[in-house]
């Protein structure tokens, strides 16, 4: 711990390393921002960093856990997972997530190839773990919910996971489907997996 921090201190600039990391990398990407440009910005030396965060690496990933936390106390809010009509349930789910990821610089950092990359050779293996595992398991239980009341389909939920995680890079690949037909061929996707999904 570096000489002259207080418990004080230390928890307005780990509050205020998570704030700039959010901000920059949001604005310039990860490999784009350096540990100096952060340091900067808060106030630090680069050497009082390393007291914080192994890596600027790890510092992305703290930015990402608490603004997806963020995002699924919204979700809860935002979309009615009470209501009778789960079609539309999963409907207004899917849009409103690609919604989100379009208007979201952040999430959009997370989900580029090459920042994935760098993140995961830089990030303790067990950390990505257990960040996926309550990924998947923030969107299992809800399609367990539903499955109980027989609602869906009896397909192993982390099926259905992946089948939202590969929906939801399709706004990476905008050129690849054609500007034009982005937006009719989302709403023909989400209508077919709403559809899909739903048990007879």
């Amino acid at each position: 711990m570096p000489k002259g921090f207080s418990d004080k201190q230390r928890e307005r600039i780990a509050n205020s390393l998570v704030a700039t990391g959010k901000e920059l990398f949001s604005q310039y990407g990860l490999k784009k921002t350096s540990i100096a440009d952060i340091t900067k910005a808060v106030g630090i030396s680069q050497g009082s960093f390393y007291s914080f965060y192994r890596s600027k690496e790890m510092l992305f990933y703290t930015v990402i856990k608490a603004e997806e936390e963020k995002i699924r106390e919204r979700l809860m809010k935002e979309v009615d997972f009470t209501a009778c009509d789960v079609k539309e349930n999963l409907k207004e789910l899917m849009f409103w997530t690609l919604e989100l990821i379009e208007e979201n610089t952040l999430i959009q950092q997370l989900f580029s190839i090459n920042e994935m990359e760098t993140i995961m050779e830089n990030i303790p293996k067990e950390a990505t773990e257990s960040h996926m595992q309550s990924d998947k398991q923030f969107l299992s239980e809800i399609i367990a919910k539903w499955q109980k009341e027989e609602l869906l389909i009896n397909e192993d939920t982390e099926v259905i996971v992946g089948l939202f995680r590969a929906l939801f890079i399709l706004p990476f690949s905008k050129k690849s489907i054609g500007e034009s037909n982005y937006k009719r061929t989302i709403e023909i996707l989400v209508n077919f997996i709403a559809e899909g999904l739903i048990r007879r």
